[in-house]
Formats: C-alpha cells, structure tokens, sequence
C-alpha cells in the first residue's frame, strides 16, 4: 500500500507491485517524497514502511480531470529505496488486448470495505467485476453484475484488476462512484495497462531495472 500526506492528512491507497522495489500506484496517490511511503502489515500488525527513491508519473495524468470530463492517464511508478521481501511476487505484465462490455475481470484492494463503517479499510478484498460503458480504449469502466455494491471505494485507488484466470494486470482502479460520502460500490473506473505499457518500460529502462521484469 502507498500512503502520503496531502494538505496535513494522511491518506492511503493500493499499489501493484512491479519489481521487488518498484509499484505502480494512481498518481493522486503520491506526495513529495518525503510525504510518501510504501507500506504493509508484518506480524502482529506491525507496519513496515518503505522510503521512495524516485516517483514517475504518467505525463498524460490531469489532477482533478474528472470535474471537467477529461481523460486522465492517472499513474504513477514508485521507486524504493530498499526491496520488498521476497514474499511479494511481481503481478504480470503484458498487452490484454482490447476489453469488451460485459466482460469480467477481479479486482483486489486494501480499501474500505462499507462506507456506512469506519474502521473497515485495510484488509484485502478481492471481487468480480464486469465491464460497463462508456467504452474507451484508455480506461475502463466496471460495475457489480451482481448488484451488491462491490467496487471501488476509499482506499481502492491504484488497486490492480487482473483477468480471471491469471495474475495478468488489466487495469488499475482511480476512482470510484457511489450513492454515500466514500463514493463506493455503484462504479470503478480504471486505467487499462495494456496502453501503457510502452510508458512503464520506458521508465524502467531510464531507471535501469528491465532485468526481470514480469512479461
């Protein structure tokens, strides 16, 4: 997970990891770097916090772009001063192909889990989403098929969503709509990857870190 400040609070969001010490995150997500760290929960609840070496973000992201119907590449590499342990497998990169209304992929996340409950953030939810309109060859946007709520909410941006069948990185949530104050459950909406990958090996390489990356 990232977390950061901005404007005195601490916030936090999911992150995918790419390389041992490198994740992909939402840009809104990141700080000055002092103000950001990549985090998780050891044992007994414990944090481990991680210092960031370098940040990227996508030079097609647009802070705020929502409020004015832009089209918003919102994401960002993280660098880290130190690898993860080893327990942290890198998700798999490579072109998914073009999405299809009605298809479904998983999303997993470290976001609140009810907004109407405090407290319910921070524990991994994994569901099914489906792929709803309007269609676009950038994002991607998704809902329930069940009708249950389940999606995105406060905590969920930079959660990957993979395929159903593998580790594949389809697309990475950044934002999402609801009827309650945490803006949850009613939609998601996504960045696809496949689009972005040339921008993602092209930061790799000018940090030198190619040798390992998923495929």
């Amino acid at each position: 997970m990232v977390m950061y400040r901005s404007g005195g609070d601490t916030s936090f969001c999911t992150a995918s990891v790419i390389m041992s010490n490198i994740v992909l995150t939402a840009a809104h997500c990141v700080s000055d770097l002092s103000d950001t760290r990549v985090f998780y929960r050891g044992g007994l609840g414990k944090l481990a916090l991680f210092d960031v070496a370098t940040v990227a973000i996508n030079p097609d992201y647009k802070p705020n772009a929502w409020r004015q119907h832009f089209v918003s590449i919102d994401l960002a590499l993280l660098r880290l001063k130190e690898p993860l342990p080893s327990s942290f497998k890198p998700v798999e990169l490579a072109d998914f192909g073009p999405i299809a209304t009605g298809q479904r992929l998983r999303i997993a996340g470290f976001g609140r889990a009810d907004e109407d409950v405090s407290g319910t953030s921070g524990i991994l939810r994994v569901g099914i989403l489906s792929v709803t309109g309007p269609k676009s060859k950038l994002l991607a946007f998704l809902v329930d098929p069940n009708g249950f709520g389940l999606g995105g909410c406060t905590g969920d941006s930079g959660a990957p969503i993979f395929a159903i069948d593998r580790p594949l990185l389809v697309a990475v949530a950044i934002r999402a709509k609801g009827k309650g104050g945490y803006s949850c459950g009613a939609s998601t909406e996504a960045v696809q990857i496949g689009p972005q990958l040339p921008w993602i090996h092209e930061i790799l390489r000018a940090w030198g870190t190619t040798r390992g990356m998923a495929q």
